[in-house]
């Protein structure tokens, strides 16, 4: 099973969404994946690696050691924790590894499908915040060549990037940003860059004329599309308070005949 996350902002609120669907699935019996698809918030306070830690803790002690969680980099992740500079083992306890922070590009299998993981996204409120402490420069979505992407891309059959297609979450909304944030060059910038890059992946993605199932988040707005064969899943932020617990979803991602289940 694959358990789909979105948008924690917080590694406290991380662990609560992980304990909540441990409860939500603890009566069976099958491996659970969950997908965090980035701004956990990691890398914000030192405790944020006691709640990892602790994490790891609970899906040992309450889950049986049948779940693993992985973290996707959001822009409101601190990359060091990332980066091959960082190993996520120094801090966990001891046992079989549950807990993966994600490096940009990383393929794993799961479930039988070939799943890969882009992060990185534009923070519109960085000049508020103040860099190294709430906001990192190298925040934004890490980019290939076209050809180098294409090759990447050629033989998944699910793709997990923090930030969503433009077109799909709503292109108009982004221009409104665009222009609210007009004298913020650097950061206008960096949104159309990143514009133009998940644009490049759609187009290499629908290029190869294969099924697949694109997941993200980011806009903290829920939003699914079909578009030439491409599943696309935007996911609303996670917030224990919610009555209706759409932040996350469960969907077993197997493909059969041609269409996912």
């Amino acid at each position: 099973m694959i358990v789909y996350l979105g948008d924690t902002h917080g590694a406290y609120s991380l662990r609560n969404a992980v304990r909540e669907i441990i409860g939500r699935t603890i009566y069976g019996t099958e491996e659970v994946n969950i997908i965090q698809v980035g701004d956990a918030g990691i890398g914000f306070t030192i405790k944020d690696m006691e709640h990892l830690h602790n994490i790891q803790k609970d899906i040992k002690d309450i889950g049986n050691n049948r779940y693993n969680l992985y973290v996707v980099r959001g822009n409101h992740d601190n990359p060091y924790f990332f980066s091959k500079r960082f190993n996520v083992l120094d801090i966990l306890p001891s046992g079989k590894q549950k807990v993966f922070l994600l490096k940009d590009y990383s393929k794993l299998l799961i479930n039988d499908q070939k799943v890969g993981f882009i992060g990185g996204g534009v923070s519109i409120d960085r000049s508020r915040r103040v860099e190294g402490f709430e906001y990192w420069s190298d925040e934004v979505i890490s980019r290939i060549s076209k050809n180098k992407l294409r090759d990447w891309l050629s033989d998944i059959d699910i793709l997990v990037t923090h930030v969503p297609d433009a077109d799909v979450f709503n292109f108009n909304g982004l221009n409104k940003i665009l222009y609210s944030l007009k004298k913020d060059v650097k950061t206008v910038k960096d949104l159309q860059n990143e514009n133009e890059y998940t644009k490049t992946i759609k187009e290499l993605l629908i290029e190869r004329n294969s099924k697949c199932v694109w997941v993200s988040g980011h806009h903290h707005t829920f939003r699914k599309e079909k578009i030439n064969g491409i599943e696309f899943y935007i996911l609303k932020d996670y917030n224990v308070n919610y009555k209706e617990y759409d932040g996350w979803f469960m969907k077993n991602l197997f493909f059969k005949d041609g269409k996912s289940v």
